[in-house]
């Protein structure tokens, strides 16, 4: 077979990965290698550092616009790549702000190696455009039960962000009150923020990039959060090399996640859907982070006020998520009792006439069977069949919804002869059944009734030339039979077809009579 031309460029396509990422990742290792063994001078491995974050913010930015060019890219996936690229780019201005700095100060400081107030900037900047990005990505969560799920798994994944996020960060109290918001402001309420904004996108019902993607993004994030916490302590015990290559490998789980999706866009996905088996365990996975949290605050620095930071977490946590699982469980319940009604409806629909609400013949026969099949001895049971008389010139003078309309009041007419109990059947196009439980004398009491019912005449509103109403009248012809002792008989089709056998005597006597036999 000779490939096609879409084949041949397919394959001509470059990929996201292959040897570049590899040669890419190898020219990585020994820089890496370098910051962390602490080897050679301070200002060159402050140097190859920032170079690393050069290359990385670079992959970021490239990577998040070819996932945006990709034709299979969906709306939302491009909207949020497109905010990620302008981001890398910011980020490498950033990095090229910082790279002059370093290389034109005489003296590398602690302060201009961990970065200056203008490549601080340009991170907040970027961080906010992704931010923002996220916040104004609609939900598009359908029904208002998921919108109370979202709402409510929204607010666990903030719990447990603010405990963590206020615990880690260690908020100090300064001096004033506005020292002490200033400290939130830009600690934990900057970390809540950015988790409101991928926690809304993430728990949505569109999701903008992949599953692995969406993965190392979280890992990117937390990374950088952990890296918060413990950096002071690093810069404390001269680990300032570490620091730094755990700054390159957090921005570099960002490069990964952007290549990951440009992988998963050049399969031909679009927009991918949240999945819910995947989102149920948010929030038993918000109970364990902030009971582990608890734990630990617990076990290494006592109650002190840390602790009861992370103790109101873990009990305002746990409280949400139960609220969430009652809500599951009432949806659940409600959604059972939905599936019996909707049940009941179709079992109705399977074995009722729609025309005239009676049991059709599926049901007539389950239920003769039944019947045949539990009588006693002492039991006597009764099987009448009808036609009608007369209603083919009804159907053809007047129209078949005129003949619907005969139907329709017919089938009344026949539920009123019969007892609370008995069976009232539409079998075929004119013809009815009644199975009905009693006495031998029963049987002539109804049948007659039947057909006194039957040969009342039908109104019909409107039917004549001068839309006056006029009335029409059908007859039945009914055979019966009344079975003494039901067991014998070989089942309900033996018995029907007796009933047929009267039935046709009694339309040879003529319009309106009715024939009983014994069996």
């Amino acid at each position: 077979m000779i490939p096609s031309v879409t084949t041949l460029r397919a394959a001509a396509r470059p990929r996201a990965g292959g040897a570049p990422a590899l040669l890419a990742a190898a020219a990585g290792v020994g820089p890496a290698v370098v910051l962390l063994a602490g080897l050679g001078p301070l200002r060159v491995r402050v140097v190859l550092a920032w170079v690393l974050l050069v290359a990385v913010h670079l992959t970021l930015a490239v990577r998040a616009w070819q996932v945006v060019r990709t034709p299979t890219t969906g709306p939302a996936t491009r909207r949020v790549w497109r905010g990620a690229a302008v981001a890398g780019l910011v980020f490498l201005v950033g990095d090229a702000v910082q790279l002059v700095v370093v290389a034109t100060r005489p003296e590398v400081t602690l302060a201009v190696a961990v970065g200056v107030p203008v490549q601080g900037l340009l991170v907040l900047a970027g961080t906010g455009v992704v931010i923002v990005v996220f916040l104004l990505e609609p939900l598009r969560l359908g029904s208002r039960r998921a919108a109370v799920r979202f709402c409510l798994d929204l607010v666990i994944v903030l719990a447990v962000a603010a405990t963590c996020g206020t615990y880690l960060m260690g908020v100090t109290v300064g001096s004033s009150r506005t020292d002490t918001l200033l400290a939130v402001l830009t600690g934990p309420g900057l970390f809540i923020v950015a988790t409101f904004a991928v926690a809304k996108v993430a728990l949505g019902q569109v999701r903008p990039f992949s599953l692995p993607a969406g993965l190392l993004l979280v890992a990117a994030a937390g990374a950088e959060a952990v890296l918060q916490a413990v950096g002071p302590g690093l810069v404390a015990h001269g680990r300032l090399s570490a620091l730094l290559l755990l700054h390159v490998a957090a921005n570099g789980l960002l490069a990964a996640a952007a290549t990951v999706q440009l992988a998963h866009v050049r399969t031909g996905a679009g927009d991918g859907r949240a999945g819910p088996r995947r989102l149920a365990l948010v929030p038993f996975l918000a109970v364990a982070i902030s009971n582990a949290l608890l734990v630990r605050a617990l076990a290494v620095r006592g109650l002190d006020g840390p602790a009861w930071v992370a103790a109101t977490g873990a009990v305002c946590v746990t409280a949400l998520v139960v609220a969430r699982q009652v809500v599951v469980v009432v949806e659940l319940d409600r959604a059972l009792r939905d599936r019996d009604r909707l049940a009941g409806r179709l079992r109705h629909q399977a074995f009722h006439d729609p025309l005239t609400g009676l049991a059709n013949r599926a049901r007539f026969e389950e239920v003769l069977e039944a019947a045949i099949g539990t009588a006693g001895e002492d039991d006597r049971l009764v099987l009448l069949v009808l036609d009608l008389d007369g209603f083919k010139p009804v159907n053809d003078a007047y129209g078949h919804a005129t003949g619907d309309r005969v139907l329709e009041v017919v089938a009344r007419r026949l539920g009123g002869c019969v007892r609370e109990g008995d069976l009232v059947a539409r079998i075929g196009g004119d013809e009815f059944a009644l199975v009905v439980h009693g006495r031998a004398a029963d049987a002539d009491v109804v049948a007659r009734r039947v057909v006194d019912a039957v040969a009342e005449p039908v109104r019909l509103d409107g039917r004549s030339d001068d839309h006056e109403p006029v009335s029409v009248r059908v007859g039945a012809s009914v055979g019966g039979v009344v079975a003494a002792d039901p067991a014998r008989l070989t089942g309900a089709g033996d018995l029907l077809h007796r009933a047929d056998l009267a039935m046709y005597e009694a339309k040879r006597l003529g319009t309106g009579r009715y024939v009983l036999r014994d069996v």
